[in-house]
């Protein structure tokens, strides 16, 4: 027998919009997940809904590839991870394992309203970074772009000493915390020429007099130079209770001593947010 479309309508709103699909009039057995699509910003969340058609169990089990998934029943919250990438959502039917649906979820990057260090992009500098160039050319503007983009770039960091281990400083960026509150901070990280004797690092300290003394360690993420492939990575900290001394991020390179190989770093994307 054959089965014919007919359009489905559904009204959106009181004014009596309409959106229509055509959709066959038996479907049969099946599981939908609600929505199909989404983008949702680094460690936000969205709702995911599963509907179970035709079928006398109606209960469902859930995964996802990436991010934090909590289910309950055929409703579920996908918490995004925080490095902008691709994640899918999975509800697959209990009564029939072969029937399942899924969610393509892109997760975008901190949006510039909300990175206290936009731009960061960096479309055609350091900005807001201060650049360390005592020794030419330790940071310079560098057209790749980690997420492809034909109009921004990155920012090349080198530690090109012969034997000289210990951590280079390339950029450096101030800012005043809010006393006790909590930031998470990271970005994308590419080393030019594999090496697992270095690493990126970037931390974030309590300075005083302007950011000019270092008073205390509060976190940092450490990135191990034994890939070429873009890599993001994050690290969060808390500011001191009672106290809106400066904080600086400070973003550089590792090497262990007697690594005599030149080494390169393109960081991009670099963001700091205030976490709610």
């Amino acid at each position: 027998m054959l089965r014919r479309s007919v359009p489905l309508c559904t009204v959106l709103t009181a004014a009596g919009l309409l959106a229509c699909s055509d959709s066959p009039t038996d479907s049969g057995p099946r599981v939908a997940l609600t929505p199909a699509a989404a983008d949702v910003q680094v460690g936000r969340t969205v709702s995911l809904s599963a509907s179970v058609f035709e079928l006398t169990d109606s209960t469902v089990t859930w995964a996802s590839d990436c991010g934090d998934l909590q289910a309950n029943g055929r409703s579920a919250i996908f918490t995004a991870p925080w490095a902008p990438q691709s994640c899918t959502a999975t509800v697959t039917s209990v009564e029939n394992p072969t029937l399942s649906a899924t969610a393509e979820l892109t997760v975008v990057p901190v949006p510039a309203a909300d990175n206290l260090l936009a731009p960061a992009g960096f479309d055609t500098d350091a900005s807001p970074f201060e650049m360390y160039v005592t020794q030419p050319p330790r940071v310079e503007w560098a057209p790749e772009d980690a997420r492809g983009s034909t109009t921004s770039g990155s920012m090349r960091m080198t530690h090109a000493f012969g034997g000289n281990g210990g951590i280079m400083i390339a950029l450096e960026y101030c800012f005043t915390p809010e006393a006790g509150a909590e930031y998470r901070a990271g970005g994308n990280f590419r080393f030019e020429n594999a090496n697992p004797q270095t690493t990126v690092i970037v931390a974030a300290d309590v300075y005083s007099d302007g950011c000019e003394n270092r008073m205390d360690f509060l976190g940092q993420l450490s990135l191990d130079g034994d890939s070429t492939d873009w890599t993001p990575d994050t690290f969060t900290f808390t500011a001191p209770e009672g106290s809106t001394r400066p904080i600086r991020i400070s973003v550089g390179i590792w090497k262990q001593a007697g690594n005599n190989v030149d080494t390169s770093a393109l960081v991009d994307d670099l963001f700091l947010m205030l976490i709610d």
